[in-house]
């Protein structure tokens, strides 16, 4: 049978949920462009004890994959490759293939669409996915094809030059310091940033997204520090112009959004430090901006 569900009234974590518990003590093989550690918790938390294979194949480009999503990967002794061919080339697939892992298997569910391994994919966003799932006792030729094209892919992508296999938390930390990956913390600043930015029109109807449940998992643990070297072809930015004087006095300087604006004239409203780097950043005697 198959069909279209559209989220987030019909959300591809409840897709995930059925065919889990369809193919207990079974296989997962998942491809996703990106994955975040919220996205990755509440997999394992809906999948939970019924399968017990499962290998994830997860694009790096754009930084959109968090070293707290492999690390969890990691920790669930699941088998995790990552895929980077080129910046400029993204790696943007979603799959997610459910089956009972035997080698000669005819039954399978297939969950392919735009739902990448975060909260907002699983659950709130607006996100379609073809469910295709495929009974033994009534398969087609049209099934037939459908799995000898995902076994062509899967192949096809864990065997290529461009896919590297993580298997320790060191694996993980090289990644971050060469800069494919970021921490959390870093991409919901980025995002934040980019929110403010894009703000809705007051004649267009608008709605915040629906709330996602909680489901009460720790933090999972970084077992190296979240410090990068500057790149050697960089490092002369970090120091100030030749001639620059330090000025007498120290001072700071930031940007007012419109949430400092509305603290200050008394309504609700928080402060938020101006943290992207500008060219104070990169000289601080010239700007008085202090080293650290």
């Amino acid at each position: 049978m198959n069909r279209i569900i559209m989220g987030p009234a019909s959300s591809a974590i409840e897709a995930i949920r059925l065919a889990s518990q369809r193919f207990e003590g079974g296989r997962a093989r998942i491809v996703v462009a990106w994955a975040r550690d919220d996205g990755v918790s509440r997999l394992f938390n809906v999948i939970g004890n019924h399968i017990t294979r499962m290998e994830f194949l997860v694009g790096i480009n754009e930084r959109g994959t968090t070293v707290e999503a492999l690390l969890r990967i990691l920790q669930q002794q699941a088998s995790l490759r990552v895929f980077f061919k080129h910046s400029s080339q993204t790696f943007h697939p979603k799959i997610y293939w459910f089956d009972d892992g035997t080698l000669e298997t005819e039954l399978a569910t297939v969950i392919v669409g735009s739902s990448n391994l975060t909260t907002g994919g699983l659950i709130t966003n607006f996100e379609a996915s073809l469910v295709a799932e495929i009974e033994a006792d009534t398969i087609t030729e049209y099934d037939r094809v459908l799995l000898r094209s995902m076994h062509a892919i899967w192949d096809s992508l864990a065997n290529s030059p461009y896919t590297h296999k993580i298997a320790a938390d060191e694996d993980v930390r090289r990644l971050y310091e060469a800069g494919y990956i970021e921490c959390e913390h870093e991409l919901r600043r980025e995002r934040r940033r980019a929110t403010r930015r894009n703000k809705p029109l007051r004649d267009l109807p608008s709605a915040p997204p629906p709330r996602p449940p909680a489901i009460g998992v720790a933090p999972v643990n970084i077992p190296f520090p979240l410090q990068r070297e500057i790149p050697e072809d960089t490092a002369g930015e970090q120091e100030d112009p030749i001639g620059a004087i330090p000025l007498p006095d120290r001072f700071f300087v930031r940007t007012l959004t419109d949430n400092d604006v509305a603290k200050l004239r008394g309504r609700p409203g928080t402060f938020e430090p101006d943290l992207g780097e500008m060219a104070r950043n990169r000289f601080p005697a010239f700007w008085g901006w202090p080293d650290n």
